[in-house]
């Protein structure tokens, strides 16, 4: 009984830290804007745009083999993107204000 009474007890220590690093776990960023411009050298592209619609501040956003591209939300190419598309990027910000993008969605031309 005294073993059954530990293990329930280890197992409700496991679930309590489990639900406590779920809860820690940072909400990704949203940014949605204009392409100025892509630099594949640098894995970067510029957007002009903000938080919300009307918003026209640029910002820095680092792509790698990992960023899911997508067009309307169904997988794209990274070749698809151009100068002037409308992209929504979701990802997380470094401490030098780069978001680092999980997926950039195409929008509209």
């Amino acid at each position: 009984m005294e073993d059954n009474l530990k293990k329930s007890l280890v197992l409700l220590a496991v679930l309590f830290l489990t639900a406590s690093l779920f809860a820690q776990t940072k909400k990704e960023d949203r940014w949605q804007g204009h392409i100025v411009r892509i630099n594949k050298s640098e894995s970067t592209i510029d957007v002009r745009g903000g938080h919300k619609n009307m918003e026209e501040t640029n910002k820095r956003i680092a792509y790698d083999s990992s960023t899911q591209w997508t067009k309307l939300g169904k997988p794209a190419e990274m070749k698809d993107f151009k100068d002037g598309d409308y992209v929504i990027v979701v990802g997380n910000t470094d401490e030098k204000g780069v978001m680092h993008a999980t997926q950039i969605d195409l929008r509209q031309r």
